[in-house]
């Protein structure tokens, strides 16, 4: 999970479900509760009207006066409302007209006590029941000991529950795909100035722009001022690495030059003569050498890509006018469009030491192609000439091997492609040309330009 909007769009989807989650169970619960408690002062109320019309008549009896009472329902039969009494022994000694049939035995509580429960009875279906112990003080005895009970179906209470429970999640449900939609466009518009970052980042790959905007947040200018920075001194350090070099060739060439004008201009001591030669070819060499390898630019990331074709048909056009007597014919095979994120010297280094190699062993033609995969990039150089003996390369990879130490015609311009090749992350090999000659072959991985 290496996107920071997804990171964050889970995170808060993951609270926004907990979130939801415990709100709805909370106001599930609170609302139940709530209902179940209006459920029991309403029953409370009922046998309260019904302690309001009772009367003790002769013989201990207890009558209720159903004009007393506030419920109709309780004359209607099997109206879902029921009230009764019952004596000390659970029998019934009332029941309200509603009530057509025996209900269950109800838990008698203790005289004074309120109970209310759920009862499952057959032919009611579920039922509230709330029941209150009462003692009746007679004119004659100590008290009797009497239960009166109310009673009411709870199937229209489970289908109000049922009903509000399914409007309360599906408001939820909608008010969270809402905020996430919210959440969504909030993180679009706090992270569009990272996506404008990485927009400028890309510019400057392809060589459209040279730095970063600062019209930035407070907490990304630093990094763009950084990033700034970091481009300029890069571009700086490259100016004054090259500059530095330039100089250091001025320096050494011309007392090479001179020096050498002098050995040849030396007619006496003829083998002292020939010693200093070779060795101010060989210091020259060196001095080619290392100023090649220390001047290659190597990979990197923000640097424009460059077009491949026209690099190569200007080192044809110089390599023809170059090998004019031997009427080369160099045939180029690579699509217009390949451009590499390379430095163009090293480019014009790698290429041109192939194909200078090429056309001075050649006979007549030299092939060049190059093609991209998913996986690396490919060049190859091909001749028509004697061949490339491939320890001529393994000799150039062996360890403490340094080709500036190599005498002349051995190829130091090959040990410079292959120090080149290798800066890029890739690989320098020889094969057998179809054209009967040598094939160079450069490989460098995909992600390295």
């Amino acid at each position: 999970m290496r996107s920071l909007r997804t990171r964050l769009l889970l995170a808060v989807t993951c609270v926004l479900i907990v979130f939801i989650a415990a709100t709805g169970l909370a106001l599930d619960h609170a609302v139940h509760e709530r209902t179940l408690h209006a459920e029991r002062d309403k029953l409370q109320g009922l046998l309260y009207a019904v302690l309001g019309a009772a009367e003790m008549g002769p013989g201990n009896a207890i009558t209720v006066d159903m004009a007393q009472l506030p419920e109709e329902r309780l004359a209607q039969p099997q109206s879902g409302l029921y009230a009764l009494l019952l004596d000390a022994d659970g029998k019934v000694i009332w029941q309200s007209p509603s009530l057509l049939f025996v209900p269950a035995t109800v838990v008698a509580p203790a005289v004074g006590q309120w109970r209310f429960q759920n009862v499952q009875n057959v032919g009611f279906g579920p039922l509230f029941a709330l029941s209150f112990g009462i003692r009746w003080l007679g004119e004659n005895t100590g008290g009797q000991r009497y239960t009166v009970v109310a009673l009411e179906d709870r199937r229209d209470f489970d289908v109000q529950i049922r009903q509000f429970r399914a409007n309360l999640w599906l408001w939820l449900i909608g008010a969270a795909a809402l905020l996430l939609v919210v959440q969504l466009l909030v993180l679009r518009w706090g992270l569009r100035p990272l996506a404008r970052l990485m927009k400028e980042l890309r510019d400057i790959e392809a060589g459209e722009r040279e730095t970063i905007g600062l019209a930035y947040p407070d907490e990304l200018q630093p990094l763009a001022a950084a990033l700034n920075a970091m481009l300029e001194n890069e571009r700086r350090q490259r100016a004054r690495y090259r500059n530095a070099l330039a100089d250091l060739a001025h320096s050494l060439k011309t007392p090479l030059s001179v020096l050498q004008g002098i050995a040849e201009r030396n007619e006496r001591g003829g083998e002292q003569r020939r010693v200093a030669l070779e060795q101010l070819h060989r210091m020259g060499a060196s001095v080619d050498y290392q100023l090649k390898r220390a001047g290659a630019a190597g990979p990197e990331v923000l640097r424009r890509p460059i077009p491949l074709r026209p690099v190569v048909e200007r080192l044809i056009g110089a390599l023809e006018k170059v090998y004019r007597d031997k009427t080369l014919h160099f045939k180029l095979q690579m699509s217009s469009t390949l451009a590499l994120r390379a430095d163009e010297d090293d480019l014009m280094e790698m290429l041109g030491n192939l194909l200078d190699n090429a056309a001075k062993w050649a006979q007549k033609h030299v092939g060049i192609s190059a093609e991209r995969s998913a996986e690396q990039w490919v060049i190859q150089v091909d001749d028509d000439g004697p061949g490339f003996p491939a320890e001529a390369l393994v000799s150039l990879r062996e360890r403490g091997a340094r080709a500036d130490t190599r005498t002349e015609g051995q190829g130091i311009g090959l040990a410079v492609v292959d120090e080149l090749v290798q800066s890029y992350g890739g690989t320098l090999s020889a094969e057998r040309s179809a054209l009967g000659g040598a094939r160079l072959v450069i490989r460098i991985p995909a992600r390295s330009l």
